[in-house]
């Protein structure tokens, strides 16, 4: 494990024991601002966007896949399966690195900026932050583990976009479905 990883950690969760005016917002921060995904997603489904949909769905879905493939392969335990910190949540002793929350919150921010809007992109990508740090807050991520998160849903959301999503428009278009 790396100290450095350790040091942040501590940093950063320990705060929960002195700034127990934060703890409410940062287990809401860390638990539920990822549901903004599907509601955006109902909202691009509410008008037919289904270009929009379509990219954005499989650019989460797909970061969140290698991420469990990474998972999968590569078990790192979670601060409090190592007895470390303050856990505020109670989360499951599943590998840590990446983080799920923020690998999708990354992959939703890339995907709205991608898909021109910039402003919208800009808001999900300072949630994502939030959300990152409230994840090491409330105990169950490692700061690394959230650099994964945002290096998955980075790059993932973008390869989606370069690499992905031209085929699926194609395979769409081949079937008499135009999504644009």
């Amino acid at each position: 494990m790396n100290n450095l990883d350790i040091t942040l950690f501590n940093a950063i969760n320990g705060l929960a024991k002195t700034h127990f005016e934060l703890n409410t917002f940062m287990i809401f921060m860390a638990k539920y601002i990822v549901f903004l995904i599907p509601l955006y997603l109902t909202y691009l489904l509410i008008k037919k966007d289904f270009k929009g949909f379509l990219f954005m769905g499989t650019s989460v879905i797909f970061a969140l896949l290698i991420g469990y493939i990474t998972k999968t392969l590569f078990y790192h335990p979670r601060p409090f399966v190592m007895g470390l910190g303050i856990d505020l949540v109670k989360d499951d002793a599943t590998s840590s690195f990446p983080s799920n929350h923020t690998t999708s919150m990354f992959a939703f921010a890339t995907s709205l900026y991608l898909m021109k809007k910039h402003v919208s992109g800009v808001i999900a990508l300072i949630l994502g932050v939030l959300l990152g740090v409230a994840r090491v807050y409330i105990g169950v991520h490692f700061p690394f583990d959230i650099l994964g998160g945002i290096f998955f849903g980075t790059v993932f959301s973008t390869v989606t976009y370069y690499w992905i999503f031209p085929y699926i428009e194609k395979v769409a278009h081949f079937f008499g479905f135009d999504i644009i």
